[in-house]
């Protein structure tokens, strides 16, 4: 806008000198033309003045009226002459040279009134007076030529000044058209300098910004002014801005994903590792780059990772994607089962990955194995046993009244129990993962409770000769009394199961603030330090061969920790090995909690 504003300005000035100086040359050419015509009109006025006098001398001699008619005829053109004159004379400025018009137009006037009255006096054959009048004209002409020649060489003096000036202002015009178009280069010129220098200078900067942003790369300063440049530059500015801010979210969003975000060459080394690499893999993301992912994941992974990365790098196409699985090695030293999700840039040549942690998933298919082997194990053996009893009672081999056919069917009964048992079990685990494990909660007394239970086990323990103790306080609470004399059958039930023959086992409670606590004691091998938080875990065994021996399931402690977790309260054991063991739960005695049968 400014370099336009500039020249705008120059031209404006240059056309204005040029309007002066022609508005000089024609002032001076009319001038000059006004001159000429004012010698014309004074060269013709004085002929015809001299024409007048020698008509009249010539019809004064011989009286020849031919004379006359041409004394008649130039005293017409004389006051012709006259009136032009005069309106020279208007059209002049009030210059000398109008006032000499004005002289010479007075004398001529006076003149034609001398003609004038000769006439008269010619007509009226006045001798006298024709002598008069004719010394008046011959005394006014000589008078009236030395006017008109003093008038002409006044004209052609100012004449010659003004073609003088006409010259200068022609002199002026072509030295302002010269001189503007200098001054015209020497302004275009020094508008490009300076173009180049600022102008074209933030142009060069708004292309590397510009440059910049495509790139990724830092901007320079912004562009001062408020032309449309540092706008344009104001505008790549917040655009980079607003790109930086969006880098760093979504580089946190990176950073701060579940999962390992990485990227590799197609040599499978690490060129970029987010930060959940610490929290999955146990290792540091830094330590991770230049490094091959071979260091990582165990020997016998090699080959089949190779190959999946492979078929993604060398597929069709420009980008390829695919996912495999392996196992990584953690900094611990564990292994940890892991998703592969890679993506192949032709353009990037490298490989963009986002690593899983499946070991939930690989740990919940083991566990899976582990329930459908136990379910295969616990379910065959009382079926089989079942339906040997009924076999032989069938068979009619053996009376239906006698002790042996009595013993079998306890047994049969028993295997039944058991059965009924694992369903039990199973389906309370279904509830628990399925969100509609819900209580029944009333007031009760937890002696109520204990004796319920011990009743339920009765029969147990006196198979195995174990006496169990009740120390009650008759202390009343809010729970849901099924489910907890559930929890103390099955852990009297555990703890008469592992006791020695002959032993005790001693169930009590004790008031403490607001809760009520159970323990139930027995006089086992008690447990070892690491397996009494492990012991409440989905069918944890501390020995392998208790789930034979024992016929346990393995969900009886899951089952008791996640109905005493849902009164709000909390379950543990502890024990010293060869001491027994004592299992314990806390509830509190005014209770929250659902109200409704789940």
């Amino acid at each position: 806008m400014l370099l336009i504003s500039i020249a705008l300005g120059f031209q404006v000035l240059f056309v204005g000198s040029l309007t002066y100086a022609h508005l000089q040359v024609q002032k001076q050419f009319e001038e000059e033309a006004h001159s000429r015509r004012l010698l014309s009109k004074g060269n013709a006025l004085l002929l015809s003045l001299l024409r007048l006098a020698g008509a009249q001398g010539m019809y004064q001699l011989n009286k020849d009226p031919r004379f006359r008619e041409q004394y008649e005829e130039g005293l017409v053109k004389l006051t012709e002459r006259t009136k032009d004159l005069r309106a020279l004379q208007a059209q002049g400025t009030g210059d000398a040279s109008s006032k000499d018009v004005a002289v010479l137009a007075q004398t001529v006037e006076r003149t034609l009134e001398l003609f004038q009255q000769a006439k008269q006096v010619f007509e009226s054959e006045d001798q006298e007076g024709m002598k008069l009048a004719l010394f008046n004209v011959a005394r006014e002409v000589p008078k009236l030529e030395r006017l008109n020649l003093q008038f002409m060489e006044r004209q052609e003096q100012r004449g010659k000044v003004a073609a003088k000036a006409e010259d200068d202002a022609r002199k002026f015009v072509q030295t302002v058209v010269y001189g503007g178009l200098a001054a015209n280069i020497f302004v275009v010129v020094t508008l490009l300098v300076w173009f180049n220098r600022t102008t074209s200078r933030r142009f060069n900067i708004l292309s590397r910004n510009i440059f910049s942003l495509g790139a990724s790369k830092t901007l320079t300063a912004p562009i001062t002014g408020s032309d449309e440049i540092a706008k344009l530059d104001s505008v790549v500015h917040e655009v980079s801005d607003a790109l930086i801010i969006a880098r760093r979210k979504e580089q946190a969003m990176i950073q701060n994903a579940v999962d390992v975000i990485c990227t590799l060459d197609k040599d499978g080394k690490f060129h970029n590792v987010n930060n959940a690499a610490q929290r999955i893999w146990g290792r540091d993301p830094e330590g991770l780059i230049g490094s091959s992912y071979k260091n990582i994941i165990p020997e016998d992974d090699w080959e089949a990772t190779d190959h999946a990365m492979n078929n993604i790098i060398k597929g069709e196409g420009a980008e390829l994607s695919g996912s495999f699985e392996n196992r990584v090695r953690h900094g611990d030293g564990t292994l940890v089962d892991a998703l592969w999700t890679a993506f192949w840039s032709s353009e990037e040549n490298s490989l963009f990955c986002v690593v899983h942690d499946i070991s939930a998933r690989k740990e919940a298919e083991r566990l899976k194995q582990e329930v459908l082997a136990m379910v295969t194990h616990d379910l065959r053996s009382p079926l089989t046993s079942l339906q040997l009893t009924l076999n032989v009672l069938q068979s009619g081999s053996i009376d239906g009244s006698s002790e042996k056919a009595k013993l079998m069917l306890g047994r049969a009964e028993m295997s039944v129990g058991k059965l009924i048992q694992l369903i039990n079990d199973l389906l309370d685990i279904d509830r628990i993962e399925s969100g509609r494990f819900a209580l029944d909660v009333a007031k009760v007394k937890d002696d109520v409770m204990i004796t319920q239970s011990t009743d339920l086990i009765h029969h147990m323990a006196e198979s195995r000769n174990i006496q169990i103790e009740t120390l009650a306080m008759g202390a009343e609470l809010e729970c849901d009394e099924e489910r907890i004399v559930r929890v103390l059958t099955n852990l009297l039930s555990n703890a008469i199961k592992f006791s020695p023959e002959g032993s005790k086992v001693t169930v009590s409670t004790r008031v403490e603030n607001e809760h009520v606590e159970f323990n139930v004691i027995d006089r086992g091998r008690g447990l070892p330090q690491d397996e009494q938080e492990l012991i409440f875990e989905r069918y944890h065994q501390v020995n392998q061969k208790d789930a034979a021996e024992k016929k346990g399931s393995g969900l009886g402690l899951t089952i008791c920790k996640a109905i005493v977790e849902a009164h709000q309260g909390t379950i543990g054991a502890t024990s010293q090995a060869g001491e027994g063991s004592t299992f314990w739960f806390r509830l509190p005695r005014e209770n929250s909690a659902q109200t409704n049968k789940g």
